[in-house]
């Protein structure tokens, strides 16, 4: 991973989404960056990992694209309403 992307994925999850803590020390939390993998944890349990797809998750991707080409809207589908 290059320090932009790293530096990208710091700024957006340096503060924890469930409780705001920032830290990552001292029983605070976890920062690792190993190769192309960007995980990140909370003492309060919260935890985001940030990896490149795999080549199924990518066929999946591309297979959504069609699914949805041909919705109105450009792919967004109108929310089911319950009558």
């Amino acid at each position: 991973m290059n320090l932009k992307r790293s530096l990208e994925l710091i700024e957006k999850y340096g503060k924890c989404e469930q409780c705001g803590n920032e830290n990552i020390s001292n029983g605070e939390g976890t920062l690792n960056i190993d190769g192309d993998v960007f995980e990140r944890t909370c003492k309060c349990g919260w935890k985001v990992t940030v990896r490149p797809a795999t080549e199924e998750e990518k066929k999946r991707a591309e297979e959504m694209k069609v699914i949805f080409a041909d919705t109105p809207k450009g792919g967004l589908m109108e929310p089911w309403k319950a009558t």
